[in-house]
């Protein structure tokens, strides 16, 4: 992994120290022949250039040099060090691992393993080879000694380390002459590289991979299309990285740092020319968001008002010592608050790396980490839930086998619709070090998802490929490829296909309202699933009533407006039909409880007040009569007055809000559609508010406090032209009498 990408340790590091001080026995070659490898080619590196990110420099007790057509390694103590990647192979069939090497006297070929803790070696000595293994950090020799052969090339020869799986046998052959073999017991991570050791040089100069291939593309996405870079936000000399578009696609947020300097990463933001055709300079957010730490905006919520941030801030901006994620909010002047950190319990104190995807509800987190104090715990992908009631954030949870592999599985991106996950992973198959997939997640357990996808050649590299981000839309999708010039990262876009694009929703841009006065209200936008009432959401307005929601296809929703001094104002959409992506305004009203009265002094002024309480001089004030609120939200049997159980939830917020206001007395009236004679709808509709009444009553509102009416079809809001219309006139009201 390079730092440029990812917030994790740099590339290289030494993995452990294994003092190779085993004492060498002899055992005799044997003989045999390699046999034809499986039929695709997972790796073929010949060290002509870096491209895949070998770690490279001086490491102080080790250092490793690249140049055209070769990787060399030094060790100046007697540990042991790895410096490996991570290549998509199939493990599970015949695979075939063969490299080209110098005879030395210290390292090899090491492979499957997450850590060295758990990897094998193969490698030279002056008169043969060796065959070793790791196993929860204990050394072990496979073979009872050292292979003594004349096969061997004398020193400063070349010679080919040649690995065979074969059905239950795994193979080892030297210059083509089998030397050893056991039955094979599998592997436990797709790491393969190499290892140095005891002072020793170790000189490479080709490394290949066969077997039978598991990749699996998304369908349309083997065909190459259009791919562009994003030259207005890509500097030459930065690296820009974690491209996150907002949900209306019309700004971007990435990070862009220097790679030579390992400067902070800094935020910077650009906005959409007005013709959308490309973006305008980005500009660098400033404090408090960037401090001199790693900066980068993870996620935003659909109003753009909340951005998801990695890190923790102390409250002067300063980066804090705890590793985490983090949360700001748009102030009324347009500046960002100092982010507030989310506590996740599960994440590791001492994280190998930080990635966080925000779900567009807020209410679900992905998260990509490890622990670097445990080396076998992988680079994995898991979520955490939110509470709706209590903010607190549940332990964390693998999202499970169908995503996490013996491989890295990093930089998720959770689309709008809550349910289609982009990520990077080295374990799934692929194009290069680390690609882009794409898979579904199948049921409420967060723990079931279909066969990650290969995004295909348009979005996948030999390099690394990570960090995509897709607004709302889902039309286009931006990412980060690596750029071997600079060994930085760029930003790109491309149009995904239909098969790889997130389910449709629906975005929802309004204005809340006082229905009295007009004016703006800054109330919080709470929006649920129907019937059940789940809650599945919530967005804050701001200061000019603005909000902005987006909701998933197959579904039917409530959503309302809540504010302290007035009683919710609810909608309805349905969007189990929907089958493309869309938008759409619709603006919600406020009916206040009471008018303030400025005489009176308030003794909650300069306060706050929980949504639904009232200062206590609104209790005396008139207000107009016949301000009316629709109870949008409530659903009747098709002729009949039995209420439907997408009703409950709407009732029972207007019943706790008259138990909250026993002051309030309401009538409930009735309205019809013209389907039936006058008689019929007048009856229907005093029956239809009769029932309303009676569930009210059921949740504890005294009767006496609900009146009813019934106007049958006399008084519609619409034509009765077409069906949409009908079910506007089909409507329960009601009218706030006393106060």
């Amino acid at each position: 992994m390079k730092p440029w990408l990812y917030f994790s340790p740099t590339a290289g590091r030494r993995f452990g120290r294994v003092a190779l001080t085993a004492v060498l026995v002899l055992l005799a070659a044997l003989a045999g022949a390699q046999t034809p490898e499986p039929a695709d080619l997972a790796l073929d590196e010949t060290f002509a250039d870096n491209r895949r990110g070998w770690a490279v420099g001086d490491f102080g007790t080790w250092s490793a040099t690249l140049t055209p057509g070769e990787l060399t390694l030094t060790a100046r103590d007697n540990a042991g060090y790895w410096n490996w990647l991570g290549v998509a192979v199939n493990f599970e069939q015949d695979f075939t691992i063969e490299a080209e090497m110098q005879t030395s006297t210290a390292g090899g070929l090491v492979w499957g393993g997450r850590s060295w803790r758990n990897s094998r070696l193969f490698g030279p000595l002056v008169d043969g080879c060796a065959v070793t293994s790791w196993r929860d950090g204990q050394f072990y020799w496979s073979a009872n000694n050292p292979v003594r052969t004349a096969a061997i090339q004398p020193a400063g020869g070349w010679n080919s380390f040649r690995m065979e799986r074969r059905g239950p046998q795994l193979r080892y052959l030297l210059n083509g002459q089998l030397v050893y073999q056991e039955a094979y017991t599998g592997v436990r991570g797709n790491r393969i590289g190499f290892q140095i050791g005891n002072g020793g040089t170790l000189r490479v100069r080709r490394l290949r991979v066969w077997h039978r291939s598991h990749l699996r593309l998304a369908p349309a996405a083997a065909a190459r299309l259009a791919r562009e870079e994003q030259t207005a936000l890509n500097d030459p000399q930065q690296s820009e990285s974690m491209p996150i578009v907002t949900p209306d696609g019309r700004a971007i947020y990435f990070s862009r740092g220097n790679v030579a300097t390992q400067l902070p990463n800094v935020i910077h933001r650009a906005r959409r020319r007005a013709d959308g055709r490309d973006w305008e300079t980005p500009v660098d957010v400033g404090p408090p968001l960037n401090n001199n730490s790693f900066n980068a905006v993870m996620g935003i919520t659909p109003d753009g008002q909340t951005l998801l941030l990695t890190g923790h801030y102390l409250p002067d901006g300063r980066p804090a010592a705890t590793g985490g994620c983090s949360l700001s909010h748009r102030r009324p002047d347009g500046s960002w608050s100092v982010p507030e950190p989310i506590i996740i319990p599960g994440l590791p104190a001492r994280a190998s790396h930080y990635y966080y995807s925000l779900a567009a509800s807020g209410q679900t987190l992905v998260v990509a980490t490890g622990n670097q104090d445990d080396p076998e715990d992988p680079l994995d992908l898991y979520f955490s839930h939110r509470d709706p009631g209590t903010g607190r954030w549940s332990a964390l949870q693998g999202l499970g086998p169908d995503v996490n592999t013996l491989g890295y599985e990093n930089s998720p991106f959770l689309a709008a619709d809550g349910k289609t996950l982009y990520f990077n992973s080295d374990g799934h198959g692929g194009y290069g070090h680390l690609d882009l997939f794409v898979t579904q997640r199948l049921d409420d357990t967060w723990q079931r998802w279909s066969p990650p996808l290969n995004l295909g050649p348009t979005f996948n590299s030999v390099h690394e490929d990570c960090c995509l981000s897709v607004p709302a839309a889902g039309d286009y999708a931006y990412w980060v490829t690596g750029n071997p010039p600079h060994q930085g990262g760029d930003v790109f876009r491309a149009r995904l296909v239909p098969e790889t694009r997130p389910q449709p929703t629906l975005l929802v841009r309004g204005q809340v309202r006082d229905a009295r006065s007009g004016r703006p209200v800054a109330a919080a936008v709470v929006y649920e699933t129907l019937p059940a009432g789940t809650f599945a959401g919530r967005a804050q307005a701001d200061t000019a009533g603005r909000f902005e929601i987006v909701l998933p296809a197959a579904a039917q929703y409530g959503f309302r407006a809540e504010a302290a001094g007035y009683v919710a104002a609810s909608d309805y959409l349905d969007l189990t039909a929907l089958t493309t992506p869309q938008e759409t305004t619709q603006d919600l009203l406020l009916l206040p409880v009471a008018a303030p009265v400025a005489a009176l002094p308030s003794r909650a002024a300069g306060g706050t007040r929980a949504p639904g309480t009232l200062p206590e001089q609104l209790s005396a004030v008139a207000v107009p009569a016949e301000e009316k609120i629709t109870l949008n939200n409530v659903f009747f049997v098709r002729g009949k007055a039995i209420l439907l159980p997408g009703s409950f939830p709407e009732l029972r917020r207007l019943a706790q809000t008259l138990q909250e206001h026993p002051e309030l007395a309401i009538r409930l009236d009735g309205h019809t559609d013209n389907v039936g004679t006058a008689a019929e709808l007048q009856t229907l509709s005093e029956q239809r508010v009769v029932a309303v009444k009676n569930f009210l009553v059921r949740q504890g509102v005294q009767a006496t406090r609900l009146d009813t009416r019934g106007y049958g079809g006399t008084r519609p809001v619409a034509p009765n032209d077409t069906e949409t219309h009908k079910a506007r006139n089909r409507r329960v009201e009601f009218v706030i009498v006393r106060r």
